[in-house]
């Protein structure tokens, strides 16, 4: 079933487009609707408007903000993998002036003969095998004990940025969960996955993205030999679906908009 989302309202409000533009092709049509309609009315207030663009667009962004952002992991870079609007998409959040403040992407992987384990360590996860040689790590280990059973159609959910200027505005929790609805949307998937620095892991946000059990032991060396330490994470499809719901059963859903025909 596929339903597409659009607003009763006669003047446009800054994500308007957004909604015109998306699709909900997978199940739970209701839920991922109401979602959708209420992050949109909440990016409105905050005079934030959201868009799906391009592994291009995210390059240029994380190059443009080096100062404050990390080289997003090279699973995203399209120099580097077969990417296009198939299997990756970047949610971007951009403010008034266009300028964008906040990013969060999702990659489709068709892993039924390997699993996650197996793709870190090849380090096929990160690049096409026939560019492996132009990719910045060298190779990766893994301790992790549940990554192995992480197989199927899996989702790898990443590059998740806020810039300073909207720090504190939820935006760096919201905008994560929105693509995991996306995505949601977009595919039907066995396991939403993502790897986190183990600094970042410290601060709380593994559980702040949904993620209830992230394990330690994945170590990334770069051709450098530098090391940098992971959290392997992973949740199921029906754990993803739960941490969308959260949303709505926090925030309510009374949103005067419709998807497709007016929601319970």
């Amino acid at each position: 079933m596929s339903v597409t989302l659009r607003n009763e309202q006669s003047q446009p409000a800054n994500n308007e487009l957004f909604l015109r533009r998306l699709r909900v092709d997978h199940e739970p049509v209701s839920l991922l609707g109401r979602y959708f309609l209420q992050v949109a009315a909440a990016a409105d207030a905050h005079n934030i408007s959201l868009s799906v663009e391009t592994v291009e667009d995210l390059v240029d962004i994380n190059g443009r903000n080096q100062d404050e952002w990390r080289r997003v992991l090279p699973l995203f870079d399209p120099r580097l993998n077969d990417l296009d609007e198939n299997n990756t998409f970047v949610l971007v959040a951009r403010n008034q002036d266009g300028l964008p403040v906040a990013t969060g992407a999702c990659r489709l992987f068709e892993w039924q003969d390997t699993n996650y384990t197996e793709e870190l360590e090849s380090l096929r996860i990160f690049s096409e095998e026939a560019r492996a040689g132009e990719q910045e790590y060298a190779r990766c280990s893994v301790s992790a004990k549940r990554s192995n059973r992480v197989t199927g159609r899996v989702v790898f959910a990443g590059a998740a940025w806020c810039h300073p200027s909207v720090r504190g505005q939820s935006l760096s929790s919201l905008i994560p969960r929105t693509s995991k609805a996306l995505a949601l949307a977009k595919w039907d998937f066995d396991h939403m996955i993502g790897l986190m620095l183990e600094d970042v892991l410290a601060r709380g946000f593994a559980k702040r993205f949904g993620y209830e059990e992230p394990e330690r032991g994945a170590v990334l060396v770069d051709k450098a030999g530098i090391e940098k330490h992971f959290a392997v994470l992973s949740m199921s499809r029906g754990a993803v679906v739960n941490h969308v719901d959260e949303y709505l059963t926090g925030h309510g859903s009374k949103v005067d908009r419709v998807v497709g025909q007016r929601l319970p």
